[in-house]
């Protein structure tokens, strides 16, 4: 697959904060593509 080079904008119309929870990680210590989707959705 090749390598992509996103250009970001210098000023974002839309920011939020969130807390990644214990439960996002999973047994491997790394944050799960479902945690992902769910925080995206939060969002």
């Amino acid at each position: 697959m090749a390598r992509l080079k996103l250009t970001l904008p210098e000023k974002f119309h839309f920011t939020t904060e969130l807390s990644i929870r214990i439960s996002d990680v999973n047994y491997a210590n790394h944050l799960g593509n479902d945690a992902v989707l769910s925080l995206i959705h939060e969002a």
